[in-house]
């Protein structure tokens, strides 16, 4: 089996190769010749990425061979003391960071994980020789949620932030991406467990096990990034998570200050929604109808609330009312339909996440 992507993140051999070249100034720490021009290579491809053409830049650093990009690294961080070594500026380094990462997300649709792995090792390189912590901590919210949005990697996407909360310590963003992805995680497993598919499917005890574990770190997680930095997106999958484990008085406190700070936005919609929910699973029906039909008057267009309100009256007897809000449903087109809180919250826009690397893209660029 191949070593674990936080082994190979940890001491990538571009890492190894790096501190060797970082120590004394000594004349046998100089590179050779053809390092030097690998490294010119490489800044050509950095040049063409941070004038605008991403495109063909990815294309070419894509196939680069690990033993080329090793030996360019070996004349990048040389000594600045070494004859015909070009001088790299901060800027460039986190300009590699950003392309290198560009490269391992374009290979996550085709689902060429060990290539996706490798590039951002080599991301990480840059990332720890541009000396600046708020990039760094950027850099990695930013594809951390880029990972989560595709919904393809989430094995990897724990990995990753494991590697992030070493290099971005204490950052309220890493930490909000950690609990949200262990939250998911979660999720997932909760899926199976109630799945009538045994093939290949883990022991129960064993999904049990990490079901409640991702639970539990997503819970640390999420407190902490709140007491970093207090926001209302991080308090509703706290919420969500308290829930999970059975702490609803603190998730109904939670969602009620949720609502109160802004009762119009359309994270209170999702408030509301989980709000209903746990006055449903506390056998309070009534209050629970009130909340989500208060969450229709919110947002008309929106599923979710309608569909837990009709299958609360179905399960009361009260089909007539149950039916009357579907068929108001069923009288909208299907763009409106589409329009929902919930569906956001829980796959956050692609058009966020492409917002947050063109923030970083556009500080590299010449």
């Amino acid at each position: 089996m191949a070593a674990s992507w936080s082994l190979r993140l940890v001491l990538p051999s571009v890492v190894l190769l790096a501190l060797t070249v970082a120590g004394t100034a000594q004349a046998r720490d100089c590179p050779r010749p053809h390092q030097i021009d690998l490294s010119i290579r490489y800044r050509a491809l950095l040049t063409q990425y941070r004038g605008g053409d991403r495109a063909a830049a990815i294309e070419a650093a894509a196939r680069w061979p690990q033993h080329d990009v090793d030996e360019a690294i070996k004349a990048i961080f040389a000594n600045r003391v070494c004859k015909d070594v070009p001088f790299w500026s901060l800027a460039e380094m986190r300009a590699a960071a950003l392309l290198e990462g560009d490269v391992a997300q374009a290979h996550i649709e085709p689902q060429r994980f060990d290539e996706m792995k490798r590039h951002f090792a080599i991301a990480r390189v840059f990332l720890r020789r541009q000396d600046d912590p708020a990039f760094t901590q950027r850099w990695y919210a930013a594809f951390a949620r880029r990972l989560r949005v595709t919904g393809l990697v989430s094995p990897w996407e724990l990995e990753f932030l494991v590697i992030a909360r070493i290099d971005a310590p204490d950052a309220p963003d890493v930490l909000y991406e950690s609990g949200v992805a262990a939250e998911f995680a979660a999720a997932g497993a909760s899926a199976m467990e109630v799945s009538t598919v045994r093939l290949h499917v883990p022991p129960v005890e064993v999904r049990r096990q990490f079901y409640r574990q991702r639970l539990d770190e997503s819970l640390q997680w999420l407190r902490q990034s709140i007491s970093l930095r207090d926001a209302s997106l991080p308090r509703v999958h706290l919420a969500r998570v308290l829930i999970a484990l059975g702490q609803s008085p603190e998730a109904a406190t939670i969602l009620t200050g949720v609502i109160d700070k802004d009762p119009a936005s359309r994270l209170s919609y999702v408030a509301r929604l989980l709000l209903g929910g746990i006055d449903h699973s506390d056998g309070r029906p009534d209050a629970a109808l009130r909340v989500y039909d208060d969450a229709i008057a919110r947002v008309p267009s929106a599923q979710s609330a309608r569909l837990a309100a009709s299958a609360l009256l179905f399960g009361q007897g009260r089909a007539a009312e149950a039916r009357q809000r579907l068929s108001d449903l069923s009288r909208m087109s299907d763009d409106d339909r589409s329009d929902d809180p919930w569906s956001e919250y829980l796959y956050e826009r692609g058009e966020d996440v492409r917002e947050a690397l063109d923030a970083l893209r556009r500080e590299v660029a010449k």
